[in-house]
């Protein structure tokens, strides 16, 4: 976040998708703040999570529910999924 948040010029032109699985090695509040923080500046901020195919399918549940709590439920699921669902948000 901290290499990507110095881009954002026009935060309301702005589209960020970031792809995690949201573990933060216990640390997961600073991150969550940094989000917060640029969804609340305009950035049109989308979080994608697991992606079958991806080999890997857990998301860090505490970070699933904070984000859903502030309005950026973590999308997840099959590649075509999410494809139909970034087109549906952009």
């Amino acid at each position: 976040m901290r290499a990507a948040y110095p881009y954002i010029v026009e935060p309301r032109n702005t589209t960020m998708v970031w792809i995690s699985d949201f573990y933060e090695f216990q640390n997961d509040r600073p991150l969550f703040e940094m989000i917060k923080g640029v969804k609340e500046s305009g950035v049109k901020f989308i979080p994608v999570g697991s992606l079958k195919g991806s080999g890997y399918y857990s998301v860090n549940e505490w970070f699933r529910v904070k984000l859903k709590e502030i309005g950026l439920p973590v999308l997840s699921g099959s590649i075509q999924k999410l494809i139909e669902e970034l087109k549906h948000l952009l």
